[in-house]
């Protein structure tokens, strides 16, 4: 009886995969609406939908010199009622649907264009998914612009949406997409729009910035840096709920137009942004008295060295005004090559974020750059002294490894750890890049620290190799680390892309291997000898009291 409580059967639908949930609904009459609820919530493609109506084919095609798969159908005459009332049936379930254009995937190849005109064609009035509330379409080609709005029209409870055009789409043609989307979209609070290719094309902008007078409720939007010309930012700025502003597409130049962001009006409950902008402007913008109340700032720029010597200071000079600041993420992408001068190269240090300890409810700093940071012990802590709700702090750690024999003393010694675990009380994630000739230096295990991670991107294991002493030296320090990583940052994507399988990078990923199997015997053999002295305590105290009753 337990079973047909709707409670319990929900609790056992929510911790099934999707085989299971389809196992569920075949259970019985009592199981299978809710079960097909679950099943169908969540769509990452359209293909479940139109198998309703009729079978897909699935076919190989060649599209620029490459072998795509896509699916066909065969279709004998138009769809009948009872075909579109099995469709309703199973799409009032949909709540969130997910769609790459590209067909560059298996399990998600793209339909062909004459499927999504055929269903436009003979589809009765109504919506296609009266009850969805997220979709996510990739890399909406030309021809297939319009089944966009199929599915997006008459849902009128859609919530969030988030399209990107590919390469190859007309700027007429996502115009007009974006000017018909602005009358069927009312209710929108999260919006991301990004493209293929930087469209400098005044009348999408212009479109874009209608559609913004539209969507009164928007709390975040993602938008191309490039985008923010006079119209669009005047538009964002007049939305009273916005909170979230992040550009959605990395690597272009900015135009003239597209560099007047100006916060002095509007963004009154503004809390997070994310941007690309010359370190030059990034800091004025951010100075703005509108942006006091920042809790996020998320900064990826491209400056040569001159340029990070003269802006840099003033940047986190800038940043440091925003009082209620708790996430700073920075990444830095610099001219720097292996020809120029050691002095010219500006290696950042510890006076460059001496500003930011005014911020004193920091809790997460992530600065990615190209030559690695030396941190000594009183300098980490003092941070920690300044920031005691630290969590996250990563510090340059995915340098390029090409520029490291022309570095004297690279990266921060492995001694600092101690440090670390002691200052920061609730760091859970620390990266640095490690000097190769570091010493390990005494310190008592510490195992109240909230360690949980550690990442040391391309570092060589400190001792020139040493993994045994480095394992056993971190599991000594941080008993509850669950994790050291190396290699790349997720958050930063590596220049160096070739790096990856450069000899001497595979040899120091060998060499953290057999670190990470050291600290977990170690924490194995530590586990077993707490056990056993548990054990024998409790038979010492037994014997204790036998004797004492004897």
């Amino acid at each position: 009886m337990a079973l047909k409580v709707p409670e319990v059967l929900n609790a056992i639908l929510q911790n099934t995969d999707r085989k299971g949930q389809a196992y569920c609904a075949r259970t019985c009459k009592k199981w299978q609406s809710p079960a097909l609820d679950f099943l169908w919530k969540d769509l990452e493609s359209l293909e479940p939908l139109v198998r309703l109506l009729v079978p897909l084919l699935l076919v190989s095609i060649e599209i620029q010199n490459r072998t795509a798969e896509m699916y066909e159908w065969k279709r004998n005459g138009s769809f009948g009622d009872a075909d579109w009332r099995t469709f309703d049936v199973y799409a009032k379930r949909v709540r969130s649907l997910e769609y790459d254009d590209s067909g560059a995937s298996r399990p998600n190849p793209a339909m062909n264009a004459g499927i999504f005109a055929d269903i436009g064609m003979y589809r009765p009035p109504g919506p296609f998914l009266p009850n969805v509330r997220t979709i996510h379409w990739r890399n909406i080609s030309e021809r297939r612009a319009p089944a966009v709005l199929m599915f997006v029209s008459g849902a009128p409870v859609l919530e969030s949406l988030s399209i990107s055009f590919g390469h190859a789409v007309p700027p007429r043609t996502t115009a007009s997409l974006i000017n018909t989307l602005s009358c069927r979209t009312p209710h929108l609070n999260h919006l991301s729009l990004s493209c293929g290719t930087s469209i400098q094309h005044r009348p999408i902008k212009m479109a874009f910035s209608r559609w913004l007078y539209q969507l009164r409720d928007l709390k975040a939007i993602g938008i191309p840096a490039y985008f923010g010309m006079t119209a669009v930012v005047q538009a964002l700025a007049s939305l009273p709920h916005l909170q979230t502003i992040h550009h959605t597409r990395n690597g272009y130049e900015l135009d003239a137009e597209g560099m007047m962001w100006n916060f002095e009006e509007g963004f009154h409950v503004l809390k997070e942004l994310s941007f690309d902008a010359p370190l030059s402007m990034a800091g004025q913008l951010i100075c703005s008295p509108k942006l006091s109340h920042l809790t996020r700032i998320c900064l990826n720029t491209r400056a040569s060295a001159p340029e990070l010597h003269v802006h840099l200071p003033d940047f986190f000079t800038q940043v440091a005004t925003c009082f209620s600041l708790e996430h700073l993420q920075l990444m830095l992408r610099d001219d720097i090559n292996a020809t120029e001068e050691t002095e010219t190269q500006l290696l950042l240090s510890y006076k460059h974020l001496r500003p930011l300890l005014t911020c004193r409810g920091l809790k997460q700093l992530q600065i990615a750059y190209n030559l690695p940071m030396t941190l000594y012990a009183h300098q980490l802590e003092e941070m920690g002294g300044k920031w005691p709700e630290m969590v996250t702090l990563e510090l340059c750690q995915n340098p390029r490894i090409s520029l490291e024999p022309f570095l004297e003393s690279p990266g921060t010694s492995i001694s600092v750890l101690p440090t670390v675990v002691a200052s920061f009380r609730k760091l859970e994630s620390f990266g640095i890049f490690l000097s190769p000739k570091a010493e390990f230096a005494d310190s008592d295990r510490l195992g109240s620290s909230e360690l949980k991670r550690l990442h040391f991107g391309h570092s060589q294991v400190p001792r020139t190799g040493d993994s045994f002493a480095a394992g056993a030296y971190i599991a000594l320090l941080c008993s509850r680390i669950t994790e050291v990583t190396t290699g790349k940052v997720a958050w930063f994507p590596s220049i160096d892309d070739s790096t990856e399988w450069n000899p001497e990078i595979l040899k120091r990923r060998t060499e953290w291997d057999r670190v990470r199997d050291v600290i977990n015997a170690t924490l194995k053999l530590r586990r077993i000898f707490n056990e056993t002295i548990v054990v024998l305590s409790q038979k010492l105290s037994d014997a204790e009291a036998k004797t004492e009753w004897v």
